[in-house]
């Protein structure tokens, strides 16, 4: 998990996410895949699912069975802060497993700002 974390904070913002109560997931791309890196968060901020799709195979890492195993750990007021800025917690936006890139959502959007030490992978701004 901690690998593909680093992986995705190489990348200056995310390029996508998920919405999977109680996951809140943040995706990064690499070349043209918009959903390379996936790293899933719970309402404490806490990293519990991460995805890594750059292989033909992908791996997933869980940590939902057992949370209090997480070593990585974010701010959930940036959380928030990078979703809304996304518009992912618009009413009009998906819900559930489905992925949707910014783009395809709302062409319109800037790339949401990391905000300074806040944990989340990323270049604060």
């Amino acid at each position: 998990m901690a690998r593909v974390y680093a992986a995705a904070a190489a990348h200056p913002v995310p390029d996508a996410w998920r919405l999977s109560p109680p996951l809140r997931c943040l995706d990064y791309r690499k070349g043209t895949n918009n959903f390379a890196y996936e790293v899933c968060f719970d309402s404490d901020g806490r990293l519990l699912e991460a995805a890594d799709r750059t292989a033909r195979v992908p791996k997933f890492w869980l940590l939902t069975a057992e949370p209090s195993k997480a070593s990585i750990t974010v701010s959930v007021h940036a959380l928030d802060v990078v979703l809304n800025e996304m518009d992912a917690n618009d009413p009009h936006a998906p819900l559930g497993p489905a992925i949707r890139p910014v783009a395809w959502f709302n062409a319109k959007l800037k790339p949401p700002k990391i905000p300074l030490h806040s944990g989340l992978p990323g270049y604060p701004r």
